[in-house]
């Protein structure tokens, strides 16, 4: 009986490629969403990241808003040590930098934040008068990514004053 197949053997063949082919398939049509989630949780770890640097530490060097410009940027108050207590001249000095013509000045804070990632910063006071930081790319760059991740963090500017940090990183 030399080269003949029986029926068994046929079918349990036939079984078995439809099972692989299954099993392929399956794995194939996972693996873009494993991927894309893979992706959404780097930017949101580096969003959360670039937000805690700003928050939490007062910058490289300490004073940098007293002329001097950073090589690291940071928003906390160097003299208070208080955890998501910003200083008001750091933020004035920030929204000045973020105001520059040609958005230059949105270059440099990326630089300053050590990221290649586009960004967008706002820092807004819900019940004091403090100058806020609006600070965007040019409309040509916004949103060139599918995924974007939002960072809402609430801050201290003195003992009454309280406001919000909202960064989009995409």
């Amino acid at each position: 009986m030399k080269g003949q197949l029986n029926l068994e053997q046929i079918v349990a063949m036939t079984l078995f490629i439809a099972f692989s082919s299954y099993v392929f398939f399956t794995v194939f049509n996972l693996v873009p969403r494993y991927t894309s989630e893979v992706r959404s949780e780097r930017l949101r770890s580096e969003a959360y990241q670039m937000s805690e640097l700003l928050i939490n530490d007062p910058g490289s060097p300490a004073n940098w808003d007293k002329s001097v410009k950073p090589s690291r940027l940071g928003l906390s108050d160097e003299t208070a040590n208080l955890t998501n207590f910003i200083s008001k001249s750091k933020v004035a000095a920030l929204a000045g930098n973020c105001s520059a013509p040609n958005y230059a000045g949105f270059s440099q804070v990326g630089q300053w934040l050590g990221t290649d990632r586009q960004f967008s910063l706002l820092i807004l006071s819900r019940n004091c008068a403090i100058t806020g930081v609006d600070c965007r790319p040019n409309a040509s760059v916004f949103r060139s990514s599918p995924i974007n991740i939002s960072i809402r963090r609430f801050v201290a500017f003195d003992n009454t004053c309280y406001g919000e940090l909202d960064m989009e990183v995409w």
